[in-house]
């Protein structure tokens, strides 16, 4: 399989590390070169790792090549992008990059919640630094968090309510809550990047049990009652009264 990837910034960079690790062989495209040399004859897949706002035409010419595409988070800025490139899917395969469904803490929350009454989910997706002028937090962050709900739940919401707050002046927000219904399951989801550390944590309550993940530290919690803590550190479980 020979493998293209359109995007050299941090995370296309990751992306080519990944593959070369695999043993695949793959060529590296900036988002301002010429993509006509990526046909079907030398290319079998092509990633796409470019600004958002580039990811519909880029996809669109590739789908029209017939060559198979993963597109990174967020695919498309809105839905008529999605609507657009809906017909070109019938030439070749589209896929979204949801990688968080394929870690070991989301692996974990499906073996503990498997056989409990969910009843309220909290995601967290706040940082300090790579501040987006051309994307707001929703776009940016809750396409994990969705594609986990989607994945955990294997329904679409009742409800959907969403607030954002503007602390620099633009018209993107850069704090967004986005509370949704699912059933009786309610969710509330956090995003920004005006916060004093980097918070990547998943809150699932049970009709018997609190689990609580937190991927920027690679921490795994259980609460019965009493507060139990695992750290993967040393493995070991610590009491909190």
């Amino acid at each position: 399989m020979k493998l293209a990837v359109i995007g050299t910034g941090y995370w296309g960079s990751k992306i080519v590390e990944t593959v070369k690790s695999m043993g695949l062989p793959v060529t590296l495209y900036d988002v301002n070169d010429s993509l006509d040399s990526i046909v079907p004859s030398l290319i079998d897949g092509v990633i796409i790792a470019t600004p958002a706002p580039t990811h519909k035409d880029i996809t669109k010419r590739m789908l029209r090549k017939g060559i198979n595409v993963l597109v990174e988070k967020p695919a498309f800025m809105n839905m008529s992008e999605c609507n657009e490139i809906g017909p070109y899917t019938a030439n070749a395969k589209l896929m979204a990059g949801h990688i968080l469904l394929y870690n070991e803490h989301f692996d974990f929350l499906k073996q503990t919640v498997v056989d409990k009454e969910i009843l309220h989910i909290e995601h967290r997706r706040l940082a300090w630094g790579r501040m987006q002028t051309d994307i707001n937090p929703i776009l940016h962050y809750a396409p994990h968090d969705i594609a986990i709900l989607d994945n955990l739940l294997g329904v679409m919401p009742d409800e959907i309510h969403s607030a954002g707050i503007h602390i620099i002046k633009k018209t993107q927000p850069d704090f967004v809550t986005c509370n949704l219904k699912y059933g009786k399951v309610s969710v509330q989801l956090q995003m920004g990047w005006y916060y004093h550390e980097k918070v990547r944590d998943v809150t699932v309550t049970t009709d018997n049990r609190e689990w609580s993940s937190n991927t920027a530290h690679g921490s795994k919690q259980n609460v019965y009652g009493i507060y139990f803590s695992v750290t993967k550190t040393d493995n070991s479980i610590h009491r909190l009264l």
